[in-house]
């Protein structure tokens, strides 16, 4: 069920359809890379993710409540924890943002190298990539369809961290970017910061990679 409980609960004859969508049985392995955050098109259901099944929100259909009312209730996301995380989960597959080709492409490397280093617990580069939250990216002007963009990349960490050693992996991080000539780097072409380092307008005007990898820690 995908329909939000407020919109379930609202007269039939105002909000006559919920959303739903099916649980699917996936390999050990895709489960793994689902966990992970790598695998945007499936969400973990608590309560079956032990049965090796997951939403597949590529699938999402509309039915009737009536019909819904039919059917026997299973209890998929059990604590408040649970059901952020799969709201979360919703949100992204629906909320990313549509970088253009040839920038994805030229962020290919880039971003294989943090999903290769993230899991390795005894990797100097896969320590500093765990301690970020997230990677934002500013484009100037804010139109990617223009001839020439310049990129202003964000790295978002806990007030915590080690941002020395986080900078000297993020330096070579970029060595990984190809991109086309008509992207050029600012001046300073990343900051490492908090959220409270963040102004209103660096986030309104900034996207965020899709790495919820960095995020699920």
């Amino acid at each position: 069920m995908l329909t939000q409980t407020c919109e379930i609960v609202r007269p039939e004859a105002e909000r006559p359809y919920v959303e739903v969508c099916p649980l699917v049985e996936i390999t050990e392995g895709v489960l793994a890379q689902v966990r992970r955050g790598t695998r945007p098109q499936y969400a973990i259901v608590p309560g079956a993710s032990g049965k090796g099944l997951v939403a597949d929100l590529d699938r999402v259909m509309t039915v009737k409540k009536g019909v819904i009312a039919e059917w026997k209730r299973e209890q998929g996301c059990a604590t408040d924890d649970d059901r952020i995380k799969f709201a979360q989960t919703l949100a992204r597959k629906r909320n990313r943002f549509a970088f253009p080709t040839d920038f994805s492409d030229g962020m290919r490397k880039f971003r294989d190298h943090i999903f290769g280093k993230h899991g390795k617990l005894l990797s100097e580069a896969g320590k500093a990539y765990r301690e970020l939250d997230e990677i934002r990216v500013r484009a100037d002007p804010p139109n990617w369809n223009e001839n020439e963009i310049e990129l202003t990349f964000l790295f978002v960490i806990s007030p915590d961290k080690d941002r020395a050693n986080i900078a000297t992996h993020i330096d070579e991080l970029f060595k990984k970017i190809e991109l086309p000539k008509k992207y050029k780097m600012s001046e300073s072409p990343y900051h490492l910061v908090t959220l409270d380092d963040l102004t209103a307008r660096d986030y309104s005007e900034s996207v965020p990679l899709d790495f919820e990898i960095l995020s699920l820690g």
